[in-house]
């Protein structure tokens, strides 16, 4: 098995994407964000959905490049 977490806290969410902890939280109350779990008390953000919801987020970069290539 890899030493990849397989879920991750608010702090490392925060630390990874630079989101602050009271946004995740508001985004949990606005039912928006990440795909969260709760194991009682705690808050966890499954790491290939948090990969995922950064994915699809993403904008520029090869996209851009692939457009203009067509173009050409």
């Amino acid at each position: 098995m890899s030493n990849e977490k397989i879920s991750l806290t608010e702090a490392e969410v925060e630390a990874l994407t630079g989101l602050k902890v009271k946004t995740l939280q508001r985004w949990r109350y606005l039912n928006q964000g990440p795909r969260f779990v709760r194991l009682g008390r705690c808050v966890r953000y499954p790491a290939a959905d948090l990969r995922r919801w950064i994915d699809t987020r993403a904008g520029g970069g090869d996209r851009v490049h692939a457009a203009e290539e067509r173009q050409s």
